[in-house]
């Protein structure tokens, strides 16, 4: 199941940040040719995470996973991040 971002970021920030945001699809593609060659991680880092694209795609295709840390520059990401997070694990996805 996708899970529905509610990113509400104003023009002026995506300019000043230079913003883009992996589709879902490719951060999928990513993990799922990271598997294909034998990576496995059991720790990811995401020093530009923006909207958590692939650390959503991670949880999913890397099930060693244990930690997993989310930088982002915007603060409105982190938040929205974690009230994703929140309703993916409330509705069992």
């Amino acid at each position: 199941m996708e899970t529905i971002f509610r990113v509400k970021i104003s023009k002026r920030k995506t300019i000043e940040y230079g913003d883009f945001q992996t589709p879902s699809e490719l951060a999928d593609q990513a993990c799922r040719l990271l598997t294909r060659l034998g990576i496995n991680p059991i720790s990811i880092i995401e020093p530009t995470c923006g909207t958590g694209k692939f650390l959503f795609s991670a949880l999913k295709y890397f099930p060693n996973v244990r930690s997993m840390v989310g930088f982002d520059i915007n603060s409105e990401y982190i938040e929205n991040i974690k009230a994703d997070k929140i309703f993916a694990f409330r509705n069992g996805t």
